[in-house]
């Protein structure tokens, strides 16, 4: 546990198996790096700033950088459950995690890629009306949710979208031909592009409300609560509710 405040040029610490627990203010003027064994890393007060890339490998142990105040500009994490809160914009490098939560909101801060996001779980992103980027060529999300204004999305293959409210939303999963799916109502106000190259796209839940679709896909299905314009569709088949 840390008890005082660190500040360097390049700060880095070390937990082994006994896991890290932050509990007071880091700042590092350049790069952070917090490395345990399979073990969590955890910040129970203070707030961290690191101008260059954070980068915290906790093997299989759960990540856990939700206090207010901190500030990332490029972070990278592997772990198991990994939870992230930047009062401003972030950008993320490398990420392999079980599930991944990020919250901008506070700053309305942007998100956007720098490495590839290998997610086995639920990925939630949470950005107030910031825009969220997430357009690695590499990324391998299970399911997403998103609030945000513009919304992008990559996936190498099949992706299942969580609740989504956004400005705009774009789902590309073109390279893989990977299906498209729903567990959660879509909110978007304006216009909706779905890529699934060959791949289905099924976005069937009966709260959807969108202001406009267009999607190239296999078989296409949308629902909307109410009036929905149609952008250019190419599919198999049409299906919509």
């Amino acid at each position: 546990t840390t008890f005082g405040t660190l500040r360097g040029t390049n700060v880095t610490l070390g937990g082994g198996a006994g896991g890290i627990s932050i509990g007071d203010n880091i700042t590092a003027l350049v790069n952070l790096t917090l490395n345990a064994t399979n073990s969590a890393i955890n910040q129970t007060a203070g707030a961290i700033t690191a101008a260059g890339t954070a980068t915290a490998n906790a093997g299989t142990g759960a990540i856990t950088l939700t206090q207010p105040g901190n500030n990332f500009a490029t972070f990278a994490a592997t772990g198991g459950a990994i939870s992230v809160r930047d009062d401003n914009g972030l950008a993320l490098g490398p990420i392999n995690a079980a599930t991944l939560t990020l919250d901008t909101s506070v700053g309305n801060g942007v998100v956007t890629q720098t490495g590839a996001a290998l997610v086995t779980g639920t990925t939630t992103i949470t950005a107030g009306s910031g825009a969220v980027t997430l357009t690695n060529a590499g990324n391998d999300f299970a399911n997403i949710g998103v609030s945000g204004g513009a919304v992008s999305i990559t996936d190498v293959n099949a992706v299942a979208l969580n609740t989504i409210n956004a400005t705009t939303l774009a789902i590309n999963t073109s390279a893989g031909n990977g299906a498209v799916t729903q567990n959660g109502a879509a909110l978007v106000s304006g216009a909706t592009a779905v890529n699934a190259g060959t791949g289905a796209v099924t976005l069937n839940n009966p709260g959807n409300d969108f202001g406009s679709v267009g999607a190239t896909g296999g078989a296409v299905t949308v629902r909307d609560t109410n009036a929905l314009a149609l952008d250019a569709i190419s599919a198999t088949s049409l299906t919509l509710n």
